[in-house]
């Protein structure tokens, strides 16, 4: 009876000890596979220097000249401008094989002082732009324009508002390319008939 019950025991340990060699075993082998993967998909992102290159082939071929920086986002790139123009660009891994896609919008964004010029008809344009990136296939790009007469009163420049217009455009990369899927604009005043300007509709159309 004494030799039925050890036996059984060792049974039991033995068999306790075999499955959790066997669950021991299983999750280490799916440690390796998931670390297997992570060395992989680390080996397929380039390093700054090499997206860099690509940005300024692409640049060279559009002739502009620029500085890049990294975005909020590791996978997009600003290329800025000495006259405050900001393009942006999206990194794409294909493998081994990585590619860069720029946004074809020239109104983006302006950096530093916003954009601020005035003609011989006494109509200055001001531009404030910026972007928004709300995943790493779609960017909302916002722009705000503003018309104005300028005169002197008093031995000092008046302004005088005009046209005020403000929009917002989606992208939304598909493939290799980026397309606008939308487009609002909002008419925040429009004064173009009193205007002193008889040109201003040629600004604004």
């Amino acid at each position: 009876m004494k030799t039925i019950n050890l036996n059984i025991v060792l049974f039991i340990v033995t068999f306790a000890f075999v499955a959790c060699t066997t669950k021991t075993q299983q999750h280490k082998q799916e440690t390796i596979v998931v670390d297997t993967l992570i060395i992989e998909q680390d080996s397929f992102i380039p390093d700054e220097a090499y997206i860099e290159s690509l940005i300024r082939e692409d640049q060279n071929k559009r002739n502009l000249m620029s500085w890049i920086d990294t975005s909020s986002s590791p996978l997009f790139y600003e290329t800025i401008h000495d006259d405050g123009l900001i393009l942006l660009y999206r990194v794409i891994p294909l493998g081994h094989k990585t590619s860069v896609v720029m946004i074809e919008d020239m109104n983006i964004a302006d950096y530093g002082d916003d954009i601020c010029y005035s003609d011989s008809n006494g109509v200055i344009y001001e531009h404030k732009g910026y972007y928004e990136i709300l995943d790493d296939s779609t960017v909302n790009i916002f722009v705000d324009e503003l018309y104005s007469n300028h005169f002197f009163k008093n031995d000092s420049v008046a302004y005088e508002p005009i046209y005020h217009k403000k929009y917002v455009y989606r992208y939304k990369l598909s493939g290799l390319e980026w397309s606008r899927t939308k487009a609002d604009t909002t008419i925040v005043m429009d004064e173009r008939e009193k205007s002193l300007c008889e040109d201003i509709w040629k600004y604004t159309e």
